[in-house]
Order: structure tokens, then sequence, then C-alpha cells
């Protein structure tokens, strides 16, 4: 379908050589005959602040974190497709009413009729992009270039961690919005070994050894696609003598591109919550290498690919702390970058296979080492029931005391996932080495990614 809006980035280096560096990360709108579109691109200046204060909204949608550069990517897009709906159905989003949202917008995404692939898309994708038009028509509203916009809530039950309960989890009462579309079931699928080995030869043929590393990197510490490519020279101390070592494992911190509330350190750089996560000595020994090694030459790649000699001495002076450059041109890899080498690779486990998914593998995996041990109870004719029961109880204290603090949040309703998943495991085989051989029918099809 043809774009009747189009999201313009401006240029982040002219911006902070202008003395506006803090604009680089906000987009603005231009119409199909590329005029600027004042109050839509007004609405995204306010969104990347998070300073939305409508008068009569549900509260629940306006309670909003400081995005990152990637998040405001994701919700402009969302924006603009709601834009595009709007002007494709003829509706002007001046005069709509929730109602329409529901009966119009949302219910083609629904049907697939708002859609590239015309197929339905997930409960989760039309959601966020429904309540991204929630908020700007109640922006929209606050500062009266609309009537008034309600959004009709419902009182629900969500359950959150909980350190202090023996179940794990405590309930709370929430307001959410009316209408909105009931996720399927959440089932895990994870791809053997096997599938994996061939992926990531793939990707190390397709996209170049630093993209294929930070793929593997994400797979052994279960780490954000964001905090991945944000990773630091220094996140691994340079000094091997200052590494953090237990046993075979070497501890790091990590905030840049962690998901929690954000503030900007000396350098204006988005940081995250700070949380502490184990990685193998061996992926640590290739970083390290390809910090003292790779590096420096994709780094002097970058500056020669300069057209002119004050063109590479301003290379030369410009300066990035992140690890990873890319293979082709030097620059730091982005986080779309990685996603398209990661899900465009020639042969993938499954379709949907994902960083997101990757996250989930080395939990999976985990989990599996953990509790290996118990499927001698099924070996040994233990009744199953009793099996069972402690199987779950170990499973449970593996994902709250080892895995939990690895992903920094893990929330009910994966945790679930994750016991159904060793569950049809353990039901399937006996034996850990045959896991590989049943793991293709242990669950049904994999979450897709946000993006559609």
């Amino acid at each position: 379908m043809d774009s009747s809006f189009f999201l313009y980035w401006p240029d982040p280096e002219k911006l902070k050589r202008a003395g506006f560096e803090k604009l680089g990360c906000i987009p603005c709108v231009f119409d199909a005959h590329w005029r600027y579109a004042d109050s839509e691109s007004a609405y995204l200046g306010v969104r990347a602040r998070a300073r939305l204060k409508p008068n009569s909204v549900e509260p629940a949608l306006y309670r909003l974190r400081l995005p990152t550069p990637l998040s405001m990517r994701t919700i402009g897009e969302a924006f603009v497709n709601f834009l595009e709906w709007c002007a494709v159905r003829g509706m002007q989003w001046e005069a709509i009413d929730y109602d329409d949202l529901l009966s119009g917008y949302q219910e083609d995404m629904v049907n697939g009729l708002w859609s590239a692939r015309h197929a339905p898309l997930s409960a989760r994708t039309i959601n966020f992009r429904v309540a991204e038009a929630c908020r700007f028509l109640g922006w929209a509203a606050s500062v009266h270039l609309r009537p008034p916009f309600e959004v009709p809530t419902t009182k629900v039950s969500i359950y959150q961690p909980s350190g202090t309960l023996t179940h794990g989890h405590k309930r709370k009462v929430v307001d959410a919005r009316v209408g909105a579309v009931r996720p399927a079931p959440f089932r895990l699928r994870m791809p053997t070994d096997a599938e994996v080995a061939r992926w990531l030869k793939g990707v190390l043929a397709e996209s170049g050894y630093t993209k294929h590393l930070i793929c593997r990197l994400i797979l052994e510490t279960a780490i954000r696609r964001e905090e991945a490519v944000q990773w630091r020279v220094d996140t691994l101390a340079t000094d091997r003598a200052r590494w953090q070592r237990n046993g075979d494992s070497v501890l790091v911190k990590i905030n840049y591109g962690a998901k929690g509330p954000k503030e900007r350190n000396d350098r204006g750089d988005l940081v995250g919550p700070t949380r502490s996560i184990a990685m193998p000595l061996a992926i640590a020994e290739e970083l390290h290498e390809y910090y003292r090694s790779k590096r420096p030459i994709l780094r002097a790649k970058f500056v020669r690919a300069g057209k002119t000699e004050l063109e590479r001495r301003h290379r030369l002076k410009q300066t990035t702390d992140r690890l990873f450059l890319s293979d082709a041109t030097g620059e730091p890899v982005s986080a779309q970058r990685l996603y398209d080498a990661w899900t465009g690779a020639v042969f993938l486990p499954f379709t949907g296979w994902s960083p997101h998914l990757g996250r989930h593998w080395w939990a999976c995996k985990k989990l599996l080492k953990a509790v290996d041990g118990l499927r001698k109870i099924k070996a040994l004719g233990a009744n199953y029931g009793e099996g069972d029961a402690i199987l779950t109880a170990s499973a449970t204290d593996v994902i709250n005391l080892e895995i939990k603090p690895q992903l920094g949040h893990v929330s009910a309703e994966t945790s679930e996932a994750y016991i159904v998943w060793i569950r049809r495991v353990f039901e399937l085989t006996t034996l850990y080495d045959e896991y590989e051989t049943d793991l293709e029918d242990v669950t049904g099809s994999a979450p897709t990614d946000q993006r559609e």
C-alpha cells in the first residue's frame, strides 16, 4: 500500500554540531507531498520527552518512561501506521472516537485487512498500535486540537514478581483499556542445537563475524538486542586481571540499553538500571580478542572510508566507546542491522526466530541443564504426580534464583511458559541427549516479534 505519511529522522551529527544534540532522537512527520505535519510532529516531540499529560484519558496509558532511540522508532512507526490508516479509510483523527478505533483500526488489523502480509497481526502489535493512537488523540484533545477523547477502562488483575511471597508473585488490580485484543496463550518453541549451529553458520557467512559474535553473545548471556549493540569496550574489563571470575564464568555489569527507567549520564547517553550478568569464560575471551585485534582494524576502515583528507581527519576525531563495529563500514552496529542479520539468514530454525527468542533459548537451556537429574524420577518408575511436583518446584527455584536475575525481568506468564516447556520435555523423553529429537514437538508456534 502507498504511504500517506513519512517518518523523518534528522541527521544527529548535524544537530550535534548545531548545539541541538538532544533532538537527534526525535523524528518528525511529513505527508505524501513532503509537507511538514505540524501537529503530528509536535506530538512525537512531546512523546519523546515522556511529557504527555492529557486531562481525561486512561491514566495507565500515560505512565510513560523516557523512550530510548530504538523505542522511539517503534513508537513513531506505530503512530505513522495509524495516520496512514486514517488517510486510506478517509477518517479524520480530529473527529474519530474510541468506538471508531475498535470497529475500524483495531478490527482491520485483527482481520488482516490492515497488514502488509494480508494476515491477522499479533495481539501484542495490535494493542501497541491502538494504545499509541489513544495517546495521540488524548494529547490532541488536551491541547485543543480536537474534542475530548475518552478511553473506557475496566479493572483487571495482574501478577507481579515477589521476593517475599512463597508462590513467587503477587496480585495487583489495575485499570485496563476496554476492548483490547486478548493475546493467545504464550507458548514457547525452541530450536535444536543443530538448528542453531546451522543458523549461526549462515549469519557468519552472510553478515560477517561481528554480527555473528553478537548473536552468540545473546545466546550465551540472554541479554537484550539493544543491550548487545550498546555493549561498551569496558563493559568487560580490558585488563583481564580485573575480570571477576566465578568458576567458568565472568561477571559483568550492564546498564546501556537496559530496560527500565532511563537517565542521561554526563555524555548524554541514556542509561538504564544496572544489573550483573554471568557470561561463559570462552566467549569473554573471544570478546577480549575482538577488542584487541578485530576492532582496531574496523575502526581504521571507517577512517579510511572518508572520501577526502578533511573527511578522514574528521572521522579520526569521531570516537565511540561501543564495542561492536560493522565489518562493512566500521560504524557501530545498530539494533536494526543486528535484527536484520538475525532474522534475514537464509536458514532460520523456524519462522519467527528472533533475538528475543534467543533470550528464551538461553533460559530453557539453563532450566533443562539444572533439572536434568530429575529425569531419573520417571526412569526409576516413581509416581509421576510426585515427580511432576518435584520438577515444578525445582524449575521454579531455577527461574527465581538464576534465570530472572540474568534476564532482568521474567513475568509470571513467561515463568509459567518455561514450566510448561520443561514438563513437556520430560514427558516426551527420559534421556537428556534425546531432547533434541523430541523438542520440535514439545510446543506450538513461537510468539512473533513486535515488528509486523
